[in-house]
C-alpha cells in the first residue's frame, strides 16, 4: 500500500507541475499575442473540431480498444497491482 501512495503522489506532483508550467507559459504568451487572439481562436476551434472528429471516428471504428490493448501489453505488471 505505501508503494501505491508513493506512485500516486509522484503522479499528482508531476501532473500539477506540468499544468502549472503550461498555465504560466500560456498566460505570458496571451499577453504578448493579445492582438491576434481572434484569428488564433478561429484556428484553435478548427484544430479542436478536427481532433474531436478524429477521436470520435477512432472510437467508432474500435481503435480505442486496440490502443488500450497495446498499452496493457506494454505496461509492466506492477502497474496493475496498484
Amino acid at each position: 500500500m505505501p508503494m501505491a501512495f508513493v506512485v500516486m503522489l509522484a503522479y499528482g506532483v508531476g501532473t500539477a507541475g506540468v499544468l502549472l508550467g503550461a498555465g504560466l507559459a500560456s498566460e505570458s504568451a496571451l499577453r504578448r499575442w493579445r492582438g491576434g487572439g481572434l484569428r488564433s481562436a478561429a484556428w484553435g476551434m478548427r484544430v479542436l473540431g478536427g481532433t474531436l472528429l478524429l477521436l470520435g471516428l477512432a472510437a467508432l471504428l474500435g481503435l480505442d480498444k486496440w490502443v488500450e490493448t497495446q498499452a496493457v501489453r506494454l505496461l509492466p505488471g506492477w502497474v496493475f497491482m496498484i
